[in-house]
């Protein structure tokens, strides 16, 4: 091709690279959205069609886990009205986690032999208990059955029945028969309470039910005693 060839293409040329510019950014973005698409379907974690049904969150992979974060245990409430479901599968990240919301399904699972909750008790017990890290590990065991499940097997249902059970409901009773007279409006200086909830909480709870469970000598909360909720924030 001469030399007036080569300049006479040169404007064709470059209206065709021009749109070849222009067209590149929307294949690239194609190409982006499948191959999230694709990430995303194998990240997916596989429901078996013996599983309860699956409930997919409007963002993929994290959206329950935002859920949760935000509205803790309204978040059950809400996906349970708006599913209309008993039970469900919610999948998180590459896991899935099952959300039981009918009582008889509740019973029904902690009756069965296959599931147990026990890891996630110890899980959790240094945390709400404030255990330290010798008491975390004799409820675990050194080896076979964590200690907890001798606890739930023998320990609890002995001492929760009969005369046993009616000295801690007596201690307990006596305890908060104590507290409760201090709202009367004849003593000189009532209680206040600026949140029921909270009070009720530490009432039932720390004030009470604790020193009657473990006994006032061995309370583990004896050393850290809560003091009474006075923040007037709604749970």
């Amino acid at each position: 091709m001469d030399t007036n060839g080569v300049l006479e293409a040169l404007p064709a040329l470059a209206a065709r690279g021009f749109e070849t510019l222009k067209t590149m950014p929307l294949v690239t973005t194609a190409i982006a959205m499948a191959l999230v698409y694709v990430l995303l379907q194998a990240l997916e974690a596989r429901v078996d069609p013996r599983e309860p049904p699956l409930v997919k969150p409007r963002l993929p992979l994290i959206g329950h886990i935002i859920g949760m974060m935000r509205e803790q245990a309204q978040y059950h409430i809400t996906l349970q009205r708006s599913t209309g479901k008993p039970i469900a599968t919610l999948p998180m990240l590459t896991g899935k986690m099952y959300a039981v919301w009918d009582p008889y399904l509740t019973a029904a699972g902690l009756r069965s032999k296959s599931l147990s909750t026990t890891p996630h008790v110890l899980d959790a017990t240094p945390v709400v208990a404030q255990v330290s890290p010798h008491t975390a590990d004799l409820l675990a065991g050194p080896a076979g059955p964590p200690l907890v499940n001798h606890m739930m097997q023998q320990a609890i249902p002995a001492s929760l029945k009969g005369a046993n059970m009616h000295q801690l409901n007596q201690t307990a009773l006596t305890s908060l028969a104590a507290q409760l007279s201090t709202l009367a409006p004849s003593t000189t200086t009532p209680t206040p309470i600026p949140n029921t909830w909270l009070w009720l909480r530490h009432l039932l709870t720390f004030r009470h039910r604790a020193p009657a469970i473990y006994g006032a000598p061995h309370n583990p909360f004896t050393p850290h005693p809560q003091p009474p909720p006075t923040t007037t924030t709604t749970p």
